[in-house]
């Protein structure tokens, strides 16, 4: 078995590197793992089901690998609840970067959604469980029915690699997905993206 974690609607030019993650970007048929191997089959066919419209799959999206770990590694429940928390500091990261009154520059909480897909044979179909007040739900989707669309309301961004840079410079990622102080980081950093808006490069001449 293994797991697949991706953010199906966000798109990177490059990897980027937080710490003990790396977003890593997605292009169907060719990254990362290259074209014509089995794992880029594998990752084809498990991001196949999420389109931008009806007619086809979404071209490129972005995975998250935990460091010491392929993208199509098993994941502990442990480890799943890393990767979910640090999606949730990307989330956060975007948003904060989000720009008003600016098409190209404004997000919102969808173009971050994060799955996290445990598999054993990616041609069949998916088992959906959903979070309730009372527990959860489990929701089995055929194959032929599988079918993701993006949200309308979810608009392309542009390079995102330069939205997450003050992240690498400032905030332990690895202290704060252990939950301890996450709440005053929080606050903390909220005061800081107000202004944090690049990253560090080297005066003009």
């Amino acid at each position: 078995m293994g797991t697949l974690a991706f953010f199906p609607w966000l798109q990177l030019r490059s990897a980027t590197t937080i710490r003990d993650f790396e977003l890593v970007a997605f292009r169907r048929g060719a990254a990362p793992l290259g074209g014509g191997t089995n794992g880029q089959a594998v990752l084809d066919m498990l991001l196949e089901p999420y389109r931008e419209a009806p007619a086809g799959p979404v071209r490129e999206a972005t995975l998250l690998r935990l460091h010491q770990k392929e993208v199509l590694d098993s994941l502990s429940e442990a480890e799943i609840d890393q990767v979910l928390r640090f999606g949730e500091l990307v989330a956060f990261a975007g948003l904060a970067e989000r720009r008003y009154f600016d098409h190209l520059g404004y997000s919102n909480r969808d173009n971050y959604r994060l799955v996290v897909q445990e598999f054993t044979d990616p041609s069949r179909g998916m088992a959906v469980v959903s979070r309730r007040r009372d527990g959860s739900s489990r929701t089995i989707i055929t194959k032929p029915a599988l079918l993701v669309l993006k949200p309308l309301y979810v608009a392309p961004l542009g390079n995102m690699s330069s939205t997450f840079c003050f992240w690498r410079r400032s905030f332990d990622v690895r202290t704060a997905t252990g939950g301890a102080k996450s709440r005053r980081q929080f606050m903390a950093l909220t005061a800081q993206a107000r202004t944090a808006r690049t990253c560090e490069r080297s005066p003009k001449p």
